[in-house]
């Protein structure tokens, strides 16, 4: 296991640290704030990362699993600094887990990509699909209400799949 660590984990940070996988398909896995694992298929191990805000997948099939927040909320409590996943190509899948935030954007880029936004789960910027045939599921179980989320399904023919309703008495 080799470590890495990106930089000041205060809000203070530039917020501007990547890592960039190789062509031969990678698996990232967020599970503490801006930190966890990284497994690319030409790397001989798995690297840990601390205080990386973006990851960048390659043209193999990348998996995201983002299982704690990706980005950092500045002290005004509305802006967010990183938190950028961006898949090249390939057969990419973007998981977010229940409840947790991915402070910017997702970008599927080309090939027949998966995202799933799991119950309460945000994408503060925008999820963008490629030139490819992209499924978007999104799960509203818990009627996280103050959630938005902006999709753009890109070319191709694009599957929404929302579950879940709003509690009674929303809209």
């Amino acid at each position: 296991t080799k470590p890495v660590n990106g930089g000041d984990s205060s809000s203070q940070d530039s917020g501007s640290d990547t890592i960039i996988g190789d062509n031969d398909g990678n698996a990232f896995t967020v599970n503490v704030t801006n930190g966890g694992t990284f497994f690319g298929h030409g790397n001989t191990g798995d690297l840990q990362f601390l205080n990386v805000e973006n990851l960048v997948g390659g043209s193999g099939a990348d998996v995201f699993n983002i299982a704690a927040t990706l980005g950092i909320l500045q002290p005004d409590g509305v802006t967010w600094v990183g938190g950028n996943v961006t898949s090249l190509s390939g057969t990419d899948v973007v998981t977010l887990a229940n409840d947790q935030t991915v402070g910017g954007s997702v970008d599927l880029g080309d090939g027949t990509d998966t995202i799933s936004i799991n119950n309460g789960a945000l994408v503060v910027g925008s999820i963008r699909g490629g030139n490819d045939d992209d499924n978007f599921n999104v799960d509203y179980t818990s009627g996280f209400l103050n959630r938005s989320l902006v999709i753009d399904g890109g070319n191709g023919n694009d599957v929404l799949n929302i579950t879940g309703s709003a509690p009674t008495g929303s809209t």
